[in-house]
């Protein structure tokens, strides 16, 4: 298979996700900080104040984009003896902070869990747990305290699709953590807009690394009333004003 993320081309020869041969940042923009607002000071007087404030999440990163592609009958310099065209192409984005190529095989490829004993294979380890430590997502939250927007307070849904990691086929609601993005500025979980953009994490056994995984929607409504093929989010410390960046592989698999 021939993908592109972006308009950038990903080549794939194998059944396993494959990395892009390149892969450019169209956009990138955050929240911008509101300006200073001034309440009157009376003496003698009491005021009732109504506040709200949105702030700015110092533990995630987000993603969003198109998908094209092709299916391919390649030789090994990548020339197509013919080529089927996807016009709405389906399948999976991947992120990881593995930096080595992660092991797509059978078996390999695992809900990440979060240490309950539900799982024979997984119940040793504290995916989730070690995650948190790794990104720092509590550290501001005070002692004894886990932060709003914590990994496990954000993939909090136990529903999502049936999907296939390579080899790796998963059931409808098999996995504890996922999550499903905004429509339209609009929480898909409130009924108001349909849901989609639906991720969810894995774990590469073999590889120690924790997967993010978001599902290919073809030209669905994303956030910001736009049509995109996927939105995902991805872990990020950004404490105490910490500002260095994290580098995230990335993976895409069509079908």
């Amino acid at each position: 298979m021939v993908a592109a993320i972006a308009g950038q081309m990903l080549f794939s020869a194998l059944a396993d996700p494959q990395p892009p041969e390149t892969l450019n940042i169209i956009a990138s923009s955050s929240k911008a900080d509101p300006g200073l607002i001034s309440v009157p000071a009376y003496a003698g007087n009491v005021t009732r104040l109504t506040i709200t404030s949105d702030q700015k999440t110092k533990n995630w990163q987000g993603y969003y984009g198109e998908v094209t592609g092709r299916i391919v009958l390649d030789d090994a310099a990548n020339q197509s003896l013919y080529a089927w065209t996807l016009v709405d192409p389906r399948g999976e984005v991947y992120a990881t902070r593995n930096s080595s190529s992660v092991n797509w095989t059978n078996t390999n490829i695992l809900c990440c869990w979060d240490g309950i004993n539900n799982d024979t294979v997984t119940d040793n380890r504290t995916c989730l747990t070690r995650e948190e430590a790794e990104m720092n997502t509590d550290s501001e939250a005070g002692p004894g305290l886990n932060a709003r927007d914590g990994v496990n307070e954000t993939f909090n849904l136990t529903t999502h699709p049936a999907f296939f990691v390579s080899a790796n086929s998963f059931s409808a609601d098999q996995c504890n953590h996922s999550i499903s993005l905004f429509v339209n500025d609009s929480d898909p979980n409130s009924g108001n807009v349909p849901r989609s953009f639906n991720e969810t994490l894995l774990y590469s056994w073999s590889d120690a690394s924790l997967i993010f995984m978001s599902v290919i929607e073809p030209n669905a409504w994303g956030f910001n009333a736009t049509r995109y093929d996927f939105q995902m989010l991805v872990t990020e410390d950004g404490h105490l004003d910490d500002t260095a960046t994290t580098a995230y592989y990335f993976y895409i698999e069509l079908e």
